[in-house]
């Protein structure tokens, strides 16, 4: 009868360590998952700071000019240690008199899309000159 407890006893070692070697894998599985999840996400949101930057650079590019049309070039890249910024700036109405009012304000539109590690985040604004 001896006999046959150490054999049970090892038997359940055995399945006792395949068991909680599992369960061990599935916890280091689960935390590699979601550490990989939080460094996408601060990546995605320095690409949306990024391209809100270069929000903020066209609308004061095109103040500073006067206009949305002054700008010297429509297409900007601005590159970031980590990534870049493109920025386009377009007048959107342009199809006014030779005479506008007198209360007339430019319709301007600003796109900019934050790229960083192959991540990009896209932002567009529309402001009254």
């Amino acid at each position: 009868m001896i006999n046959n407890n150490r054999g049970f006893s090892l038997l359940l070692a055995v399945f006792l360590l395949v068991v909680f070697g599992f369960i061990g894998v599935s916890i280091v599985t689960m935390l590699s998952n979601q550490s990989v999840s939080s460094s996408e996400e601060l990546i995605s949101a320095q690409a949306f700071y990024l391209a809100e930057s270069g929000i903020e650079w066209g609308i004061r590019k095109s103040i500073v000019n006067g206009s949305c049309d002054n700008i010297s070039s429509k297409e900007v890249k601005i590159e970031n240690q980590s990534g870049y910024a493109t920025v386009n700036v377009r007048k959107i109405s342009d199809n006014i008199s030779s005479q506008p009012p007198a209360n007339y304000s430019e319709l301007c539109e600003v796109t900019s899309t934050g790229q960083i590690n192959g991540i990009k985040r896209k932002l567009k604004v529309k402001f009254k000159q």
